[in-house]
This record gives structure tokens, C-alpha cells and sequence, in this order.
């Protein structure tokens, strides 16, 4: 290589065998990092000043509800454009509809809260949440696809995921203490800027993404009809339809991912509605309001931070062993009903920092059953259809705990509930050991 080419930013990634490795799979990972975290200051920043208007928090609880199930309805239509779609041109035109809010946020911040502006307010939280659900989704993808080979299936689960927990971290911090200045509109300029690099990175180091499409294009659909040159145009209605019956072809076909399916809904049930919930039941402790908030601070950033922790314990992990997700999972139980038991407000935030290490091992288990059952050609579809599956029990869950916890109690109402959570896993355990031995044996 001469020293003139070196020089170029995309040098080595222009190089033949550069398609996967670790300096392509960086050149993708860090950028999308930031714009993650972007994405995530700013819900955070707007959750706080929704609130700040009459009725907030039940303005809030709408639009958090109605973003959720636009966005994963949204993730669920595009998935199979995406599939098919140039990863340059994709990645580029969903960093520029982010921005667009974020723009917009600049002005919504420098006035007071009315009708309009809270109406205002709530289409840039859906628009960020639905931009950000599609982009983590396309940049997993992407992510899986250029990760080196000898990376094990965990470790390329984790990082390619990561993005999330760590914006769980940051943004509470970063938007936080804008807030806390004064300096709201700064929020809104921070994560713009945090968008804008991200784009520029994208233009700047092209290549993996070009090579992700080649090699996409080159390759056919498996399992899904319609992937095929040949195949007639359909609407997108009929298209979505097609698109997740094939995919639930796909998940059926493989013993593991329907576990994970039923599985997933479980882990969802009980460990983010608990999040969600927690500052009443924090409340249930009397203690000062003060202190309460300051409490509830402490075990968010905690779960984060055990999130990261055990992400990073993981990486060399190779084991793809679903009973260690299960363990793990029941143990996250086990935690939460001591936190119920125990009557006593110091336990919680050791808890969550346990509770965040121990669900990274659902999602690198997890995550590496997915990425070794799911063709690639068709990964955006398929895991499309288990998000909008998998996620549905968290609305359900945030219901059950916020009217159940508001009737008898929310340390008894979670008790119960975590219990019945136990069992379930337990019998679709056994049920799914047996049917794996007796196809063992057949």
C-alpha cells in the first residue's frame, strides 16, 4: 500500500478482505453510537418537559404508549425495504429524519407548554422513537454482517445491542445536568451535533456499508417467496402480511427461537414494567420526596451500569446454552421478589446493578441463537416480527403492575406476579427439554 492511499480515510477499507473485520465493523459501531445516545438524550430531555405541563405525566404515559406501537408497527412495515435496500442510502436517510425533530426541538424548547406545543412535543418523541427503533434495527444488521468471523456468536449479540444500554446510561446523565444548568435548548444542540457526526462518519467510510448491500444482493432470500427477481410487485399492505408469515415460517422451523419467543415475552412481563413502575414503588418506602428521587436516580443508572458490566464479563463468552439465559433470568426474579421481601430501600440499587449483569445474559445468549438461526438476507424481517411480538408484554406488563400495584400494593402485586412468572418459565422449560430429547431420540 503506498503512503498516498494510506492517507485516505477509507484505505484499509477498501482492502478485499476488509468485508469483515474489526476496523470496519468500528467504522459503523462508533458513529451509530452516538446517534443512539443523541436519540436517547432527547427522549429523556422531552419526558421531563412534557411533564412540566398540566397533566403531564398522563400526556407523557399516551405518548410513550402510542410511540411504542407506532414504532414497532413502523419496524415491522419497513423491514423488508430495508432487507432489500441500499445500506448507505438507508442509513443516511433515517440520520436525516432524526435530525428533523431535533430541530424542531430547538424551538419547542425556547417556549412555554400549551396545547399545541405539547401536541408539538409529542410527534418529535414519536418521530425520534420510531427513527431510532428503525435505526438500531438496521444498524444490528449491519453490524452482525461486518463483525470479524472468529468473534463468537455472544460477543457480536452484545456489541451490536450495546448501543441502548449505554444510551440508558448516558442520557440521564448528560440530559440531566443540561436541565438541571438551564440549559434545555443545549440538549437539542448536543444531540443534533451527535446526529450530524454520524452522518458525516457514514459519508466519510462508505465502503462497509456498499459491501454489506453487495453482499446482500448477491444472495438469495431463503424462506421468504417474493425475494426472487421474478417475483410480482405487491402492496405494501400485502407485502408486510407476506413478509410475517414467512418470517414466523423461519421461527418455527427452529426449536430455540420459539422458546426465545415465549421467553422473551416472559423477560419483558416483569424487568422493564418494574423499571417503569419504580418510582411508585420507591414511594411505598415514606421516605422524603428528596430522597426518593434521588433513590430512584441511583438504581436507573445502576441497572445501567450492570447492563455494561456484565456486557463486557461476556465478550470472550462462546457458549450459546439457553439454559444459562433461563438461570439467569430466574435469578433476576429471584432478585426482584427479595427486593419486595425485604422491606428495606438500601437493597434496590445493588439489585438493579445485579439485575442489569444478569440480563446481558439473555441478550448475548439470546442474541447469538438469533444471529445463527436467522439468514442474513432476511435478518431485518425476521427480527422485525420478533420485536413486535416479544415487546407487546411490556404495555401489557406496565398495566398489570401500575393497576394491580395501585389496588393491593405494588411490593405485593410485583411478588405475585413475579411468581407466576417463575412457574410459567418453568413448564416452558420442561417443555421445551422434552421436546428436544424426544427429537433426539426420534
Amino acid at each position: 500500500m503506498t503512503a498516498a492511499r494510506a492517507s485516505q480515510p477509507n484505505a484499509r477499507l477498501e482492502e478485499p478482505e476488509a468485508g469483515r473485520g474489526t476496523l470496519p465493523f468500528l467504522a459503523v459501531w462508533v458513529p451509530s453510537l452516538g446517534a443512539v445516545v443523541a436519540s436517547g438524550v432527547a427522549m429523556f430531555a422531552l419526558s421531563w418537559w412534557i411533564t412540566r405541563s398540566p397533566s403531564g405525566g398522563a400526556h407523557l404515559g399516551l405518548i410513550v404508549g402510542l410511540s411504542s406501537v407506532l414504532s414497532l408497527t413502523t419496524m415491522m412495515v419497513v423491514s423488508g425495504i430495508l432487507d432489500h435496500a441500499d445500506r448507505r442510502r438507508a442509513v443516511l436517510l433515517q440520520l436525516a429524519l432524526m435530525a428533523a425533530p431535533l430541530i424542531a426541538l430547538l424551538a419547542i424548547f425556547g417556549t412555554g407548554q400549551n396545547a399545541w406545543t405539547v401536541l408539538a412535543a409529542g410527534g418529535c418523541y414519536a418521530a425520534v422513537l420510531t427513527v431510532q427503533t428503525v435505526y438500531i434495527g438496521t444498524m444490528e444488521s449491519i453490524g452482525a454482517d461486518l463483525a470479524p468471523a472468529d468473534w463468537p456468536g455472544p460477543r457480536v449479540a452484545l456489541l451490536t445491542q450495546l448501543h441502548t444500554q449505554i444510551s440508558r446510561v448516558a442520557a440521564p446523565m448528560v440530559a440531566g445536568g443540561l436541565v438541571a444548568a438551564g440549559a434545555l435548548r443545549g440538549v437539542s444542540a448536543v444531540s443534533l451535533a451527535l446526529v450530524l457526526a454520524a452522518l458525516v462518519m457514514a459519508l466519510l467510510f462508505a465502503r462497509p456499508f456498499d459491501v454489506v448491500t453487495a453482499r446482500h444482493r448477491s444472495a438469495a432470500g431463503p424462506g421468504l417467496a417474493g425475494d426472487a427477481p421474478t417475483a410480482p410487485r405487491v402492496g405494501l399492505l400485502r407485502r408486510t402480511l407476506r413478509d410475517a408469515k414467512a418470517s414466523l415460517v423461519i421461527i418455527r422451523s427452529h426449536r430455540e427461537l420459539v422458546f426465545l419467543v415465549w421467553f422473551g415475552i416472559l423477560a419483558n412481563l416483569v424487568v422493564a414494567p418494574f423499571y417503569a413502575v419504580l418510582p411508585a414503588f420507591i414511594k411505598e418506602y415514606g421516605l422524603p420526596e428528596q430522597a426518593q428521587a434521588v433513590l430512584f436516580r441511583d438504581a436507573a443508572s445502576a441497572y445501567g451500569i450492570g447492563l455494561l458490566l456484565g456486557s463486557l464479563a461476556l465478550m470472550r463468552y462462546r457458549q450459546r446454552r439457553l439454559g444459562a439465559a433461563a438461570l439467569a433470568f430466574a435469578a433476576i426474579c429471584g432478585l426482584l421478589l427479595t427486593v419486595t421481601i425485604a422491606g428495606q430501600d438500601w437493597v434496590i440499587v445493588p439489585a438493579m446493578v445485579l439485575s442489569g449483569a444478569l440480563f446481558s445474559v439473555l441478550v448475548a445468549v439470546g442474541g447469538a441463537a438469533w444471529l445463527a438461526h436467522t439468514p442474513a438476507p432476511v435478518r431485518m424481517r425476521v427480527f422485525s416480527l420478533r420485536r413486535l411480538v416479544v415487546f407487546s408484554s411490556i404495555p401489557l406488563g406496565n398495566v398489570l403492575m401500575g393497576v394491580g400495584g395501585f389496588v393491593v400494593g405494588y411490593r405485593l402485586f410485583i411478588r405475585l406476579l413475579l411468581i407466576l412468572v417463575l412457574v410459567t418459565l418453568a413448564v416452558i422449560w420442561w417443555r421445551f427439554v422434552w421436546a428436544t430429547r424426544r427429537a433426539a431420540t426420534a
